[in-house]
């Protein structure tokens, strides 16, 4: 979402950081974790009543949106990686139903993420990707700092 106001970076040079990736991956840890700390709480309180959650639900929300508000929304593999995440959520969701154990639900999630991230850095360049990474880093750690 902010990446679009790169079109404005000629009239105002400030904007042009956004261009930078390692200036949105940044911003991308940082909003992540205020998004933690504002309503990790809440969040976590509201999942328990849907389900026996340790938190997935808040990781996952707050790395889906500081992704969508700090990457390009034109790259493919953005949306690849949010599929991705939605996909491995989907699979923790699971968890608490009694479908899947820990050892395979360990085993699938890891696999179908590392793998996914391996796959589209090694062929496709690392590109906006981090951006995904570093939002992950930022709500997990946020996390951490709250329970």
């Amino acid at each position: 979402m902010l990446y679009a106001l790169v079109n404005y970076s000629d009239q105002i040079g400030l904007l042009n950081v956004l261009r930078y990736i390692t200036f949105r991956t940044g911003g991308a840890i940082i909003t992540a974790l205020l998004l933690v700390f504002l309503f990790g709480h809440t969040m976590t309180q509201f999942a328990k009543r849907v389900t026996p959650t340790k938190g997935g639900l808040t990781i996952l929300a707050t790395v889906i949106s500081a992704t969508l508000i700090w990457s390009n929304w034109s790259n493919t593999y953005v949306w690849i990686m949010v599929v991705a995440l939605l996909l491995v959520g989907s699979i923790g969701a699971l968890k608490p139903i009694g479908r899947l154990n820990d050892r395979v639900l360990a085993a699938v999630s890891t696999a179908a993420f590392v793998g996914l991230f391996a796959y589209l850095s090694a062929f496709h360049g690392i590109g906006e990707v981090t951006v995904i990474c570093g939002a992950l880093i930022g709500a997990s750690f946020g996390f951490l700092l709250l329970t």
